[in-house]
């Protein structure tokens, strides 16, 4: 099964565990039905990590590496690489994307990667959309983009969310939503 294929059957998942149709998981997610029915349907080859996100915390109050921490995520998949990107204004948007930055910052450091070209190589990732996305050109980051990363940096996709960094987002988003 593709990544696409195993985010799609999560949703799906939760909504059902949740006893939520998808409609009800959108708004409750705060996500137009249109945007996960599109990738639902397979209109869509991937969906940002702003929407997971906003699934999780919002609508399922589940972790991101909880959304990746299921027995669809223990294969292997294959990169595909969809250069479609989203980008979105919202606070929650912006630390995710600030947590994922710092994230591969990180990891490349620690596999000793020097350079953003290093990386797109060998994460098979185009440069330029690593790139503006590093540089905050692109505000956020899909999935299947982030799991190529993720394969570039040999650690799994739960893992990369096994972060202090993920923690305090959501500690953060929790805070904001209480005030």
């Amino acid at each position: 099964m593709s990544l696409s294929n195993s985010i799609r059957q999560r949703i799906v998942n939760l909504a059902t565990t949740n006893q939520f149709s998808i409609r009800e998981l959108s708004l409750r997610a705060g996500i137009p039905p249109s945007t996960i029915n599109t990738f639902l349907e397979g209109k869509s080859g991937s969906v940002t990590m702003t929407t997971l996100l906003h699934i999780c915390d919002d609508a399922t109050n589940i972790s991101l590496k909880d959304f990746f921490d299921d027995p669809l995520f223990e294969k292997k998949f294959k990169n595909k690489i969809d250069l479609k990107e989203t980008s979105s204004n919202d606070d929650n948007s912006t630390l995710l994307s600030n947590a994922i930055r710092t994230r591969i910052i990180n990891l490349a450091k620690y596999n000793k990667i020097k350079s953003l070209k290093k990386l797109s190589e060998k994460s098979n990732v185009y440069y330029s959309t690593l790139r503006n996305f590093m540089s905050d050109s692109v505000k956020t980051i899909n999935s299947n983009t982030l799991y190529a990363i993720c394969c570039g940096l040999n650690i799994d996709i739960v893992d990369f969310f096994d972060s202090p960094l993920f923690v305090n987002l959501i500690d953060e988003h929790e805070r904001e939503s209480v005030n």
